[in-house]
């Protein structure tokens, strides 16, 4: 690498010139996609900083801290975690003396930020009543998932899709463990779940408008 030109780079973005910042991005690619394979399908590779961040919740253990990691992320678009990244890396460009490390110090800052967002989806979108019930009483939950006990927009999905809420969202169920159990690929099933979050948003503010 060309450290001048990195340095130079670096001195115009600091200094607001937004060309700098993507060649920047489109210079340092590799490590970008690296990061982003590691939040996507938990690739860790050789990374310390990735693998200490692993340990912490996976209790010491790096694999499973990383499969933790990617999937609680499961739920994010991919441009989304994109975005993450790129924020992540342009924060290092803007305030760090070591670009590669401060990048990958503010990816741990930032997937610490990301896994403590109100991640379970429907039950924490404010705007939109949750009435399924909670995972003690078996009945209630065969009542809700038949649609007996569910209520706007929940009553407007079929069982199979309350189903996943349930399983994805109170019993907060890894996409992996739903998928064998809908005998579903998991790559389809998480974008079917993305969409169903997405409807259900949707059918909330039909609702809410008077639709």
């Amino acid at each position: 690498m060309n450290y001048d030109h990195i340095d130079d780079l670096v001195r115009r973005f600091r200094e607001g010139d937004s060309e700098a910042a993507e060649q920047l991005i489109q210079m340092f690619q590799p490590i970008i996609q690296r990061a982003f394979r590691f939040l996507r399908h938990g690739y860790v590779g050789n990374d310390e900083i990735f693998a200490g961040l692993c340990k912490v919740y996976g209790s010491g253990k790096v694999s499973e801290g990383a499969r933790i990691i990617a999937d609680r992320l499961g739920t994010l678009e991919d441009d989304e975690l994109i975005a993450e990244i790129h924020y992540c890396f342009l924060l290092a460009a803007h305030s760090s003396s070591n670009l590669q490390y401060g990048f990958r110090r503010n990816i741990a800052r930032r997937v610490g930020h990301l896994l403590a967002r109100k991640r379970r989806d429907v039950i924490y979108l404010e705007d939109i009543p949750s009435d399924h019930p909670s995972d003690d009483n078996e009945m209630e939950y065969i009542n809700w998932v038949m649609g007996i006990s569910a209520s706007e927009p929940f009553d407007s999905l079929t069982e199979e899709e309350r189903e996943l809420l349930y399983l994805r969202i109170v019993l907060e169920k890894p996409f992996s463990y739903i998928a064998e159990r809908f005998g579903a690929d998991e790559q389809q099933l998480v974008k079917r779940y993305q969409q169903l979050i997405r409807r259900l948003k949707e059918l909330h503010l039909n609702t809410s408008s008077g639709n």
